[in-house]
Parts: C-alpha cells; sequence; structure tokens
C-alpha cells in the first residue's frame, strides 16, 4: 500500500497466481479509504513482463514505496517456506509521467537476501535458513541513498527491519548493509512501515 502526498490517490499491489498489478484507487475524503473508488484497468501498471536478473515474475508481491518525485517504484517479491530462495527479490520500475502508474516500466531487480547482504547485522542478526526468510517490507529515503527492508525469519528470531546503503542513488544493485544499523521486532508481517506526510499515523 502506497498514500500519496496529495492525500486523494491510494495505491495498491494486487496478486493472483499468474499476474500481477499496481492498481489505483481515487479517495474523495483524504485519507478516508472507505471512499475509494477504483481508477480502472487503464490506470494500473502491468507487472508481468517476464523481467527480472533471475527470470523471476513480479508474484506474490508485497508492500511498495514511491520516490518523493513519483518517477521510481520499488516492490517486494515474497517466497514461501521452502521454496527457492531467489524468488524473493526487490524489483525497481520506473514511472515516465510521475506518480502515473500506468507509464510504469521494468528497471532493475535483484534478490535482497544474499549472504552478502543478509549477514553480519549486529542490531538484527543473521537469519537462519535461508528458505525461510522472507522480505516484506519496503521503504526508501527521499534522497535515494537510504533503502529499508523488513524480514521475517521463519525459523529463528531474526525478524527486523534492516538498512541498506546505495552508493549510486536509487540503484538497488549498489545495495551494501548497514551492519550498525536496524531494527529488531518481536513480530513477524510487519508490510508497510512509513508514516504518514501529515501526522505519526502508520499502516501495516
Amino acid at each position: 500500500l502506497h498514500l500519496s502526498l496529495r492525500r486523494q490517490r491510494q495505491m495498491c499491489i494486487r496478486d493472483s497466481a499468474n499476474f500481477g498489478y499496481i492498481n489505483e484507487y481515487n479517495l474523495s475524503t483524504p485519507y478516508d479509504i472507505s471512499t475509494h473508488t477504483y481508477a480502472g484497468d487503464d490506470e494500473r501498471c502491468d507487472l508481468d513482463v517476464e523481467a527480472g536478473a533471475a527470470g523471476v515474475d513480479p508474484k506474490t508481491t508485497g508492500d511498495l514505496a514511491i520516490s518523493t518525485d513519483g518517477l521510481k517504484v520499488f516492490f517486494v517479491r515474497r517466497s514461501t517456506n521452502g521454496a527457492n530462495p531467489d524468488m524473493d527479490r526487490l524489483y525497481r520500475y520506473d514511472l515516465t509521467t510521475p506518480y502515473d502508474i500506468s507509464t510504469c516500466f521494468y528497471v532493475e531487480d535483484i534478490n535482497p537476501d544474499t549472504d552478502a547482504l543478509a549477514l553480519g547485522s549486529t542490531a538484527v542478526g543473521d537469519r537462519g535458513d535461508v528458505t525461510r526468510n522472507h522480505v516484506q517490507g519496503v521503504e526508501i529515503n527521499p534522497a535515494g541513498t537510504k533503502i529499508f527492508l523488513t524480514f521475517n525469519d521463519a525459523s529463528g528470531t531474526t525478524d527486523g527491519i534492516k538498512e541498506f546503503s546505495l552508493s549510486t542513488p536509487f540503484d538497488i544493485t549498489t545495495m551494501s548493509l548497514v551492519k550498525s544499523a536496524g531494527i529488531s521486532l518481536e513480530t513477524a508481517c510487519l508490510l508497510y512501515t512509513s508514516p504518514s506526510p501529515r501526522d505519526r499515523t502508520r499502516y501495516r
């Protein structure tokens, strides 16, 4: 789920067994999701482009984040317990028109749970079984130099939020783990960590 800064547009990812979309909903009353109306199929982003460095389509998708300029979309694909660990992915799509998700196109994706990115955190700890550790949430700072991912470790106690630095802003292929930063969580399934721009409300 992503709420635009204009406060009258809600964006969310829809899942299915064979395809995924980012759907757009308009809110007639700012922040009141009971007033939502679907913007229509023509206004959605079709994610099924058979893209990806590992040939992994964006299915079983989770949280998303949009850059403050409205031109970059980041979202995660969550694997399931016992599956190929490469099924966990972090994707970047760009938009040719700010906040118009119907203009989306694929840019890049990575596996955020490799040993290089997952091990060595002194704040959260090291995950156990890689096939049971799954990315679920994503947020990026306005400058595009920091990205935050939430993980659910089904085999241990390292549920948490990890911080990563991007040596090239917004380029997720340049990510590196900030080993001294992060938050350990007692419960799993934290899906959305971004506060609203006007208050302290957080959405999960």
